[in-house]
């Protein structure tokens, strides 16, 4: 058994934004970011990439099904009716989104955006989800078909895995030098 301490500082939604995009750089250039999640369906996904191409950054597919903003909206790559609501954008939340996606409208949205990641000549590490699990079969079915691991399932073993974002700003920092402080052995994933 080994006594190794890994911890994977995962940051997400690259892509979504220029600013997000920045800021994910410096995270990882000079920062303590290891990978980052990117989503495909969103406007500053090719900048995602020619940032993670210039840096060597190792990249998930921050597989997108919702999107929470209220003026910042953004649709799938595919036509599945069931992918979005009266605005012809993803739904907001995972629950809206699970009472109507379909599992085939799920699996061939996730699959094109996997593409969009090897049309642009990149290496995928690991799937995960965009604000939560909406159709747990249809991300095993993806993982499945295109051999990348899911990083929530059974294949993907972490000792633990935490969230700096839900954090109070004023005791976020006193809250990660606890956190890491009081890792063990392992392999542990904090996700910003």
């Amino acid at each position: 058994m080994s006594e190794a301490i890994r911890l994977v500082v995962r940051v997400d939604d690259f892509g979504m934004c220029h600013a997000v995009n920045e800021g994910i750089e410096q995270a990882f250039t000079g920062g303590i970011a290891t990978v980052a999640s990117a989503m495909a369906p969103c406007p500053w996904f090719t900048e995602a990439v020619a940032i993670a191409k210039r840096t060597g950054i190792p990249l998930g597919a921050h597989q997108t099904l919702t999107c929470e903003w209220d003026f910042f909206r953004w649709r799938p790559l595919t036509e599945g009716r069931s992918l979005t609501g009266p605005d012809a954008t993803f739904y907001r939340s995972v629950a809206e989104a699970a009472a109507h996606v379909t599992h085939e409208d799920a699996v061939r949205e996730l699959l094109a955006q996997v593409g969009r990641f090897g049309d642009a000549g990149l290496a995928l590490e690991y799937l995960d989800h965009h604000m939560g699990s909406t159709l747990p079969s249809a991300y095993a079915e993806v993982s499945e078909r295109t051999g990348v691991p899911f990083l929530y399932s059974q294949r993907v073993h972490l000792d633990s895995y935490n969230e700096l974002t839900p954090r109070d700003a004023a005791g976020k920092k006193a809250w990660l030098l606890g956190l890491l402080r009081g890792l063990g052995p392992g392999l542990h994933m904090l996700v910003c």
